[in-house]
């Protein structure tokens, strides 16, 4: 669970500075491959961020799976997940899309 979390915000990260960097140019073309490279990034962002959401949603609440379980509950940053998630892979689809076509 923590290596999934972990490795998603440091994808996520890398995904987000290589979307900034393609969008800090206006004026130059943008290659295809740049935008792909992008959009595999928010792909795998978004695809382990959506196994670690599903992950916890489903053991968050199991008495063996973690230590206090009666602390368990589903807060702010769970919803913030599920969002960034649903984000991730909007992006990835969105950028897909248009590498593809232009």
């Amino acid at each position: 669970m923590q290596t999934l979390s972990t490795l998603s915000l440091i994808v996520s990260f890398l995904a987000v500075i290589f979307s900034l960097l393609i969008l800090r140019d206006r004026e130059s073309f943008k290659s295809t491959k740049q935008i792909l490279r992008a959009a595999c990034l928010h792909a795998i962002a978004g695809v382990l961020m959506f196994a670690t959401v599903i992950t916890f949603g489903i053991n968050g609440k199991r008495r063996d799976w973690m230590m206090n379980w009666q602390f368990n509950w589903f807060g702010w940053s769970f919803h913030l997940a599920i969002l960034a998630c649903i984000v991730h892979l909007a992006t990835a689809f969105v950028a897909g899309y248009q590498g593809m076509n232009k």
